[in-house]
């Protein structure tokens, strides 16, 4: 948890200064290079993680993009110090 508390508690920190915005996007478990591909190259991987989450699949790097695109987008200038779970709705 240590590493989590460092990520929230720096993101909360940064947020302060003037005229920076800076959040914090937690992602799941992804479809990614990350790992050696495990989750994306591995079916009984993917699928032991698709049976943990509320929407059935492992996250794509799409996913993050788009909460990247909306944090980063002049609909969101007052957002700053947030930290954005996604996960699909993982369950432990």
């Amino acid at each position: 948890m240590l590493p989590e508390f460092g990520n929230v508690g720096s993101t909360g920190s940064c947020s302060v200064w003037g005229g920076v915005s800076v959040n914090a996007i937690a992602p799941g478990a992804m479809e990614t290079d990350h790992g050696g591909g495990a989750v994306r190259d591995n079916a009984e991987v993917n699928a032991q993680v698709a049976a943990m989450t509320a929407m059935g699949r492992a996250g794509r790097p799409d996913d993050i993009g788009a909460i990247m695109a909306q944090w980063l987008g002049p609909e969101s200038p007052w957002v700053t110090g947030g930290r954005m779970e996604v996960s699909g709705g993982m369950m432990p």
